[in-house]
């Protein structure tokens, strides 16, 4: 699509993702085709999909021969776990869904409960279209009046792990992560500007 003028995407500091180290990926989920940009740009990536997908004749070999990982799994938690620390990326939708245009990011919880479990970093990644297009309520065909431009931001990992040591449990850590999201995934808010240590010192809010 890009190559041929069909809209203009920027990856910005694709060299962040370039580490041996495994982190969970998080991002914002405004287009369609967000998990094909990002997926680009990684060396070796995860996805956890729907387990209906395994019943899908066209598509359930390309993800079972991709790796990537069923949501129904009673050791879905092991298994993430095990594969960032051998160095791979786990890319996650915090929303669960695509952004409605003109709505704030609304996080679900699942994102923030295995980045705790799993003990493990995250690195959070930044999509904005404009005008918007491919958004959630918009057809495919619906073409823009202007060439949209999506930019792809990619930041640096952060660890978790001062959040959690300033929570009670895991599940409050948990909630005060998925709210860590929202804000730092909303575009409106110039996220790339926060981090979760600006968050554990009060120095933003959500």
């Amino acid at each position: 699509m890009n190559f041929v003028g069909v809209l203009s995407i920027d990856v910005h500091h694709k060299e962040r993702f370039v580490t041996n180290k495994g982190a969970l990926v998080v991002a914002n989920h405004p287009t369609l085709i967000d998990v094909v940009i990002i997926i680009g740009q990684l060396r070796q990536c995860d996805c956890i999909v729907k387990a209906s997908l395994w019943k899908n004749p066209f598509i359930r070999h390309v993800i079972q021969m991709a790796g990537y990982i069923p949501n129904d799994l009673e050791n879905i938690l092991d298994i993430c776990e095990s594969k960032m620390s051998s160095g791979r990326k786990l890319l996650v939708f915090p929303e669960g869904t695509r952004t409605t245009p003109n709505s704030l990011v609304k996080c679900q919880r699942g994102a923030a409960q295995l980045a705790i479990r799993c003990n493990t970093d995250i690195q959070r990644v930044l999509i904005t279209s404009n005008p918007a297009t491919l958004y959630k309520g918009i057809a495919w065909y619906d073409v823009p009046q202007t060439k949209p431009q999506i930019d792809v931001v990619i930041l640096e990992c952060e660890s978790t792990q001062a959040l959690v040591d300033c929570s009670r449990s895991t599940p409050i850590a948990a909630r005060r992560l998925t709210r860590y999201f929202e804000a730092s995934l909303e575009p409106s808010l110039k996220p790339e500007q926060m981090t979760i240590e600006d968050y554990v010192l009060g120095n933003f809010t959500k």
